[in-house]
């Protein structure tokens, strides 16, 4: 609200009324609706923001009501000939030429259309959208296969109607459209989430963007936006941020089918201040690095740094959480040096696989203190807090040993313009909440003490 205020004043100064225009496009459910007026969710944003915008004089305005593919809309914001666009992928090449606000509208993963039940891929066709982030990514996903490009998605379709190509790709929330209106087979694929976003001419000042960056906030922050997906439901509204997560109690786990954890909370509020939702969904850990990477999730949390991830993820530069790594052996018990359990795909100190001991993969730290209690291995390397958490759940005795490494924890992100807008903002809020007390004050319903690490920035 004091971004606004101020904008407020700086838009004041310039004594002036402002008129952005954009064009429709020529795409259902994000423009057009079924009666073919401009009614999409597109539009429903144009009208909840220029709610917002009217107190700075701002209006964003058709300037035809004639819809027009992407490659003119396109060209006419090089041009300056309309100003904004509401729904734009980013992309490095459009990033050169074009403005985009912070805050997505929404976010989507591709999806394939098909008339058969049947989905051979080999020597088929597949229908692209000319200029759209669909095909930059269908190059990289599935660069062997037959292209057919069109200038827009009604188009491809007819052509798949036609039996000119054997598919379509596209977004999901466009292909279920059509999936419903002529009965065709549509298959939902666990690409990158990517989102669409406002974009600018060049032209337009910084001072107005942000203005519509925050008018566009305000709308997410209050129950406005749930209205608008409620009629479209194929789209994912873009306060949502995907994350996929193990239980690493006492950092993030569920009790009673509630997410909680210090680490959880942290992060989850430090979204909520920059006006975001964090959804959670639960996975082996490698399959959470592997869902990263594909960047069909925006991130996972409390893991260390390594020159690997480094390759496919953007972290915050403020720790999250720390934590040791101990050797856990059952107590009053003969350690013998034989069977040593720990987790597939952590990153631990190289002592670890240096300690003489015959290693044993297992999925979970649960399960690796589980088979230690049914001595089924003779060691568990874990953290200490997670090792003594599972302990005592399991109710078995156990030691352990001096630490092997101490370690930071991070919050890491997709490498996406979304996941690094996320890594440098959530930073800001972490420094924030060391000094204003809510790590303690988290710490402290866990009957833990926060210790900050003077080295950390």
């Amino acid at each position: 609200m004091k971004k606004l205020i101020l904008l407020l004043l700086i838009v004041s100064i310039f004594c002036f009324s402002l008129t952005l225009y954009t064009y429709p496009q020529n795409v259902v459910a994000k423009y057009i609706g079924v009666n073919k007026q401009l009614n999409g969710i597109a539009c429903e944003f144009i009208k909840k923001l220029n709610e917002i915008l009217k107190q700075y004089d701002i209006e964003i305005k058709f300037k035809d009501n004639v819809p027009k593919n992407l490659s003119q809309i396109l060209s006419s914001l090089k041009s300056n000939e309309i100003q904004i666009f509401i729904g734009l992928a980013k992309s490095e090449d459009r990033s050169k030429n074009l403005k985009f606000t912070n805050y997505p509208l929404w976010s989507t993963q591709l999806g394939i259309l098909s008339k058969s039940s049947n989905l051979e891929f080999t020597d088929k066709k597949f229908g692209i959208i000319k200029s759209t982030k669909t095909a930059e990514e269908v190059k990289k996903m599935i660069p062997q296969i037959v292209q057919k490009t069109y200038e827009d998605i009604e188009a491809a379709v007819n052509a798949l109607l036609s039996d000119k190509v054997d598919y379509v790709i596209y977004n999901k929330g466009i292909l279920s459209y059509y999936a419903n209106l002529y009965n065709l087979r549509f298959l939902p694929l666990g690409t990158e989430r990517y989102r669409q976003y406002i974009a600018f001419s060049k032209k337009v000042d910084d001072k107005i963007i942000s203005i519509v960056d925050n008018a566009l906030k305000e709308i997410f922050t209050s129950s406005v936006y749930k209205e608008i997906f409620e009629r479209f439901p194929a789209f994912s509204p873009g306060n949502e941020v995907y994350f996929a997560i193990i239980q690493w109690p006492p950092y993030e786990y569920k009790e009673n089918g509630v997410w909680k954890g210090i680490d959880y909370e942290i992060a989850k509020l430090a979204f909520q201040k920059l006006g975001f939702n964090l959804i959670i969904k639960e996975y082996p850990w490698t399959r959470c690095l592997e869902l990263v990477k594909s960047k069909a999730f925006d991130g996972t949390m409390t893991l260390i740094i390594t020159d690997e991830r480094k390759e496919y993820m953007y972290y915050t530069s403020v720790p999250i959480s720390y934590g040791v790594d101990v050797f856990f052996s059952l107590k009053n018990l003969p350690r013998q040096k034989i069977f040593l359990g720990y987790v597939n795909g952590y990153a631990y100190n190289e002592k670890v696989f240096k300690s003489g001991y015959k290693l044993m993969p297992v999925s979970s730290d649960y399960k690796g203190m589980e088979l230690l209690s049914k001595q089924r291995i003779d060691v568990f390397v874990t953290n200490f807090c997670v090792g003594m958490f599972y302990a005592k759940k399991l109710g078995i005795d156990v030691e352990y040993s001096e630490p092997i490494a101490y370690f930071k924890y991070y919050l890491s992100f997709s490498r996406s313009f979304f996941g690094k807008y996320l890594s440098e903002s959530i930073s800001k809020i972490f420094k924030q909440f060391r000094k204003d007390g809510t790590y303690e004050r988290i710490y402290e319903k866990y009957n833990l003490t926060f210790r900050e690490d003077m080295l950390d920035e």
